[in-house]
């Protein structure tokens, strides 16, 4: 049987698949910390929740069993998660984060490609105010446009990066024919790729990062009503 405590907090229930697993566990550590301080709580009261993940699927086979007043928090943008959160309200938007809810189902996501070298800056800036360093900070060096006004050629890239992959005497061939090999050119093109995937995957990790840690210190409470 439950004791008294347990039945008083609220059940929360945290939807994320794989990818955003990270960002769920983030959130349920951020809840089950003690760290109020006097005269004010810090994101949830202290010992008010209490959170379990589930994923799509096991979320999707409990639906009967659940409740108009259970609340649960969706992570991401799945064709799942749209269904369950397509009327959800728009309670925050920022360097493409955003989080919102409508009753009891709340949605925490991020548009893609949405930091760039124009806010950037200011994305770690507002982390700081809120306590949070990113230990590598994301990297625009590489941006077409930005590489284009300092009058940088994808093809130096390319060379620079390869010293990397490739021996010197492919890197002595390269050398001989720039402008001229189209591999140069599909090895350009490779990297220029292959830079924007990684970077755009770090720039979402750093997002829900951020996110989460928003969410949990200015919106969470709010959502359960606290």
């Amino acid at each position: 049987m439950l004791d008294k405590e347990t039945r008083m907090k609220k059940q929360l229930i945290i939807v994320a698949n794989d990818e955003y697993l990270k960002y769920a566990t983030y959130l349920q550590g951020l809840i089950s910390s003690t760290d109020d301080e006097e005269g004010r709580h810090v994101g949830t009261k202290d010992g008010s929740v209490s959170a379990v993940i589930w994923d799509e699927e096991h979320h999707k086979a409990n639906l009967k069993s659940l409740t108009s007043g259970n609340p649960v928090v969706f992570f991401g943008d799945s064709k799942y998660v749209r269904k369950n959160c397509s009327e959800a309200s728009n309670e925050y938007f920022e360097f493409g984060m955003s989080y919102g809810w409508l009753g009891n189902h709340a949605n925490l996501r991020v548009t893609k490609d949405s930091l760039n070298k124009n806010n950037v800056h200011d994305f770690y800036k507002m982390a700081e105010r809120y306590g949070k360093r990113f230990e590598e900070e994301l990297s625009f060096l590489f941006s077409p446009e930005k590489d284009a006004e300092a009058g940088n050629s994808p093809d130096d890239h390319a060379l620079l990066l390869a010293e990397l992959a490739f021996p010197p005497a492919l890197l002595f061939d390269l050398a001989l024919n720039r402008g001229k090999s189209k591999f140069v050119e599909r090895l350009s093109s490779a990297i220029d790729k292959g830079v924007d995937m990684t970077k755009s995957l770090q720039a979402l990790d750093q997002q829900y990062t951020l996110l989460t840690l928003v969410f949990y210190l200015d919106g969470l409470s709010k959502f359960l009503g606290e």
